[in-house]
């Protein structure tokens, strides 16, 4: 993260002295990004599980050859 900020200040010019998101509105990001890849790994957790054989279903999608 410290690294993503210090990105942020040389590619606009900036200097140590501007400060683009506050800490603490970067951790409530940051927590709220997680918590909603969270559910949506949930959700497909959820959606396999109705599956009965997942390796075929997901064999379906594969593309063979020139299709």
């Amino acid at each position: 993260m410290q690294q993503r900020e210090e990105y942020r200040h040389r590619s606009h010019g900036g200097t140590d002295q501007s400060d683009p998101v506050p800490a603490r509105t970067q951790l409530a990001t940051d927590a709220q990004v997680a918590s909603d890849v969270d559910e949506v790994l949930e959700e497909i957790d959820g959606v396999l599980k109705e599956i009965e054989n997942v390796e075929d279903w997901v064999r379906g999608f594969v593309q063979r050859g020139g299709e």
